[in-house]
């Protein structure tokens, strides 16, 4: 006779089969390998969950939405609302806005023609922002090299400095103990 014709539905013979090898593992191994067991099988499962859930995201929302803003065109206008440039796509104005912004002329403080004048200052070109912003981190590079090399020569010197005035003075000694000795002797 069949199980199913017993009148079991195959989730609950599964369920059954699953209980009755757990029940002979925890009898033979231990509770806390079958603990192990179980705690290592729901991670597998959440993580291959979280997967199925990511693609689906993928899918349904994020191409949508990543086309959307692709496509998406917009046009500067005055402030009359009259349009000034041909339309372009978010992709290309942040292109643009991140190319503007490295090729900007600044000061050594970063700010530009038009930002120093708003502040009443007096503009002194150091190139574009990015030579600007290489040229202050290697200053900056070059000065923390040349302070930890100065140290360590410093240290060096002292240390030999030390070493040989120790020496020196433990030649006196001797030599004074010695001239010690022969006056004691006469």
């Amino acid at each position: 006779m069949d199980l199913l014709e017993l009148g079991f539905t195959k989730e609950e013979i599964l369920d059954r089969a699953v209980e009755t090898f757990l029940r002979g593992i925890r009898k033979d191994m231990g509770r806390d390998f079958v603990d192990e067991i179980e705690s290592r099988f729901e991670a597998d499962v959440k993580q291959q969950i979280d997967a199925s859930i990511a693609k689906v995201g993928c899918e349904y929302f994020n191409k949508p939405v990543d086309d959307y803003v692709r496509s998406f065109k917009f046009t500067a206008t005055d402030r009359w609302g009259t349009p000034t440039a041909e339309p372009i796509s978010l992709t290309e104005y942040f292109a643009q806005r991140v190319e503007s912004f490295l090729k900007d002329d600044v000061d050594d403080e970063g700010r530009t023609a038009k930002q120093c004048q708003q502040q009443g200052r007096s503009f002194y070109n150091r190139g574009s922002r990015l030579v600007a912003e290489i040229d202050k981190r290697l200053r900056h590079y070059l000065e923390n090299t040349a302070k930890n090399m100065l140290e360590s020569a410093m240290t060096q010197v002292a240390g030999g400095l030390d070493a040989a005035l120790k020496s020196s003075l433990q030649t006196v000694l001797e030599k004074l103990q010695m001239n010690t000795k022969l006056v004691e002797k006469r």
